[in-house]
């Protein structure tokens, strides 16, 4: 899906309409994703070859939120990061969750929720990021395990509560055995050249 989305990035980035009205077109399709969630539940099977068998992802959100986030950071200048206008988003956001209308919730606030804890309330995480940059480790392992962690219940709250720190931890541990040796280590291919 990642993937799919940058090559969708890259496709508006070349027509010449998209690059001049790059919000327009971020918008509309944003829109456009967001109808095809709703119109069928296997528009996915139809439109993009599935990433796995029997892969149940609904990829189309995923991509709809996508573009939504790339809408909000093309207006970023103009996007105010307040508490209040936080508060009300994962009010109404939590609200919808057992109806239909979470995924236009999902699409529609999402990105704003995830740049608000970032920007405004990032400072407060330093607890979990001064023993070091676990964010990638964390994109790494998270996945598998939560796909492990299915494998024992499917309830969404234990998945989150078991997944969050074995992955976070997992992730720590990739810094630090992996990822800052290997960074230290590109000072020395720069200073000295195949």
């Amino acid at each position: 899906v990642e993937a799919r989305a940058y090559v969708g990035v890259l496709i508006l980035g070349l027509l010449p309409l998209a690059r001049r009205y790059r919000a327009l077109a971020y918008g509309l399709l944003s829109v456009a994703l967001l109808a095809l969630t709703f119109r069928s539940p296997h528009t996915l099977d139809r439109l993009l070859p599935p990433l796995a068998p029997n892969d149940l992802v609904p990829a189309i959100e995923y991509l709809a939120v996508f573009a939504s986030a790339s809408l909000l950071y093309l207006g970023r200048d103009r996007v105010p990061v307040r508490g209040d206008v936080f508060t009300v988003a994962v009010a109404v956001w939590a609200a919808t969750i057992p109806f239909g209308v979470h995924r236009i919730a999902t699409v529609l606030l999402l990105p704003y929720i995830v740049v608000c804890i970032a920007y405004r309330y990032g400072l407060r995480m330093r607890l979990l990021t001064s023993p070091g940059d676990a964010s990638y480790g964390l994109y790494i392992w998270g996945f598998v395990v939560q796909q492990i962690v299915v494998g024992f219940t499917r309830s969404p709250w234990v998945i989150l509560l078991v997944s969050a720190p074995v992955a976070y931890a997992l992730g720590l541990a990739s810094w630090r055995v992996i990822e800052k040796p290997s960074l230290s280590r590109k000072a020395l291919l720069y200073r000295h050249p195949g």
